[in-house]
């Protein structure tokens, strides 16, 4: 992933960084705003199966809402 000045600024939100992704191709890295390890590992173990209730589980962690 090539990063133009055009591109603006990319910011990485995810706790763990993604594998093929340079250092100097992201601006930021927010990784407390990502999901915990711990949500995650439920996402994989299939334990959350919709999106929608990802999506409340992180507002309520970070304190949205």
């Amino acid at each position: 992933m090539k990063h133009l000045p055009s591109d603006g600024k990319r910011i990485l939100t995810m706790r763990l960084w993604p594998r093929g992704v340079r250092k100097d191709s992201i601006n930021l890295w927010l990784k407390d705003v990502g999901a915990s390890r711990e949500l995650i590992k439920e996402w994989k173990a299939r334990k959350i199966t919709s999106l929608p209730t990802r999506v409340v589980v992180v507002f309520l962690r970070i304190g949205v809402g």
